[in-house]
Formats: C-alpha cells, sequence, structure tokens
C-alpha cells in the first residue's frame, strides 16, 4: 500500500520533533489564530420569546360551519 502526502506530512512533522528535542528546544507551538481558535457560543436572546401555539389550540370555541344558502 503507498504512503499519501499525509504520511509524509506525519513523518516529517516528528522528525522535525525528535530533532528539536535532542538539540534541547522546545517543540514549537502553532501560533492561535482566528481560524484554528474555537467559536465563541452563540449567546442567548436578552428578549423572552412566546412558544408557538398552534392555530387549533388558540381559541377555545369551535368555529361554526356555515350553512349552505
Amino acid at each position: 500500500m503507498r504512503e499519501g502526502p499525509l504520511a509524509e506530512l506525519f513523518k516529517a512533522t516528528e522528525a522535525a520533533q525528535q530533532q528539536a528535542e535532542k538539540s534541547g528546544e522546545a517543540a514549537p507551538q502553532p501560533p492561535e489564530d482566528a481560524a484554528t481558535a474555537a467559536p465563541e457560543a452563540p449567546t442567548e436572546p436578552d428578549e423572552r420569546t412566546v412558544e408557538h401555539v398552534p392555530s387549533w389550540e388558540e381559541t377555545g370555541v369551535e368555529t361554526p360551519i356555515p350553512t349552505p344558502p
């Protein structure tokens, strides 16, 4: 089975980390970017909302059936 470019990148990253450990440097942390940062949780609206009431529950009275003329 042939390895793809992702496997090559992984091997190169591990080799660079091992080389950095041997030379006494800490592995560099990737900068936290707006694109990689976790998105903020959406906030709740300030106003209160009313739940939907189906039309058949809005009135307690039945609608009379119109009589044909």
